[in-house]
């Protein structure tokens, strides 16, 4: 059996593989830091049995040239979005993809933009950087020389009540979506002690109860949330 390899696994995931074909090759993105073109791709399929590709188009004149082609790997959450699937049913190849795979840094990161925008974190980081709002070795009582801190001669502008934003206990999260994202942002959000609600016409309040997430229409979510989070193809 031989596995043409488009796109990157771990050092261990190879080892594993090296156990049950034959060969082994890697091409494309991760050797010389760009996606094959279909006709490299095309040149590289010949004999080879599996296929595992991550951006690489994989069209019908690819498939063409692939006769002992069985298994097409896409390690993205869609397989449709480089994949002719009417091409490759037609053929006999069998097409597998991975949903859900970067669910969870998705719903790291959702939760640290909401925290970010709240605490006015990125725009606070560069006002602090580039002194626009911060006096160095204040000659006041309780600062020590070298200190950076906020100006404070404009009590009606004083940046701390100016970016101190809301907490998030007790606000409404809405989630537009819940599927594999959704529900992982919904896992983390709950340790924020927000109120959560989230529209999926493909869910049942039953299956998302485990969340502590009430299921709504979409006008009740756009109304009653403080912040929406999307997560829709």
């Amino acid at each position: 059996m031989r596995l043409l390899l488009t796109s990157k696994l771990e050092d261990e995931d190879l080892k594993i593989l090296s156990r049950y074909f034959d060969e082994i090759r890697i091409r494309g993105l991760y050797v010389r830091s760009k996606i094959l073109r279909p006709e490299e791709l095309a040149a590289e399929l010949g004999n080879v049995d599996i296929l595992v590709v991550e951006f690489d188009q994989v069209t019908p004149e690819v498939l063409d040239t692939a006769p002992n082609l069985k298994l097409i790997v896409s390690l993205r959450a869609g397989a449709g979005r480089n994949i002719n699937l009417r091409a490759a049913t037609e053929r006999g190849i069998l097409v597998a993809c991975c949903p859900g795979r970067s669910a969870d840094q998705v719903a790291d990161f959702t939760l640290g933009v909401i925290v970010a925008l709240v605490r006015h974190i990125a725009e606070t980081h560069c006002l602090i950087k580039s002194r626009q709002l911060t006096e160095k070795n204040p000659k006041r009582e309780g600062f020590a020389k070298g200190d950076v801190v906020w100006i404070m001669n404009d009590p009606q502008n004083f940046s701390f009540l100016r970016f101190k934003g809301p907490i998030l206990a007790g606000r409404t999260l809405g989630i537009l979506g819940f599927g594999t994202i959704g529900r992982e942002v919904a896992r983390r959000a709950g340790g924020f002690k927000v109120t959560m609600i989230a529209h999926d016409p493909y869910v049942s309040p039953e299956e998302i109860a485990e969340f502590r997430v009430k299921l709504v229409d979409c006008d009740t979510l756009f109304r009653e949330s403080d912040f929406l989070t999307v997560h829709v193809k």
